[in-house]
């Protein structure tokens, strides 16, 4: 798993308007293939989002908790049987 660049993406407005930009932000989408599950947990934190709130340690903290919580091994094979 590649480290995200939590301070890039909290920077950038662009990236917290669009579900599609944010996500290909946080995951390497050519080696990962999330479940259904994972990429509703991401999408939830995402339309969670308070962009007032988007600087504070909170938000760093949830966006780790929630990558942290994937199963990458699974999205690794799921990328692969494509």
């Amino acid at each position: 798993m590649t480290m995200v660049n939590i301070d890039f993406i909290k920077s950038n407005r662009k990236v917290l308007k669009n579900f599609g930009q944010f996500y290909s932000l946080v995951i390497d989408t050519s080696t990962y293939r999330l479940s259904k599950t994972d990429k509703r947990r991401l999408r939830e934190l995402f339309e969670s989002v308070d962009f007032n709130a988007v600087n504070s340690k909170s938000f760093a903290d949830d966006l780790k908790n929630v990558l942290n919580s994937f199963d990458y091994e699974t999205a690794r094979q799921n990328k692969n049987q494509i």
